[in-house]
């Protein structure tokens, strides 16, 4: 008995990447239909899985994470602790000097790009 499923959603959100990784067999195929992308993209299937930790931790500016950092003067002291926060180690020098050119350019929204990049990592999806 054969199988058929569909997936549908809007473009480039991992769909195929969905489908490949759950099905994991060779004979089941993701079809390129126009505007679709089939190679993996570990980045999307982490967003999937964290999408809860996404919209309650990221999005909210709320959330106790934000509120810990209120009174930090330096963003290395705010990177510092986001990354014990979140990853229970200190950044190295090399993701240090690039989180605060992320905080540099974008200020508060480089704050939530940090936050995000850091829980859609799988670093984070292991400590999980």
């Amino acid at each position: 008995m054969a199988l058929q499923v569909g997936i549908v959603g809007l473009p480039n959100v991992g769909k195929s990447t969905l489908f490949n990784a759950v099905s994991n067999n060779a004979k089941a195929q993701a079809s390129n239909y126009r505007f679709c992308t089939i190679d993996p993209n570990v980045g999307q299937v982490l967003s999937l899985m964290n999408g809860f930790v996404q919209k309650k931790l990221v999005n909210r500016s709320g959330a106790h994470l934000y509120k810990s950092l209120e009174g930090v003067e330096s963003d290395a002291e705010k990177i510092r602790r986001l990354y014990l926060a979140i990853l229970s180690r200190t950044p190295t020098a090399e993701e240090l000097a690039l989180m605060l050119d992320e905080f540099a350019a974008r200020g508060d929204e480089g704050c939530r790009n940090v936050v995000s990049s850091l829980v859609t990592s799988s670093e984070f999806l292991f400590l999980q």
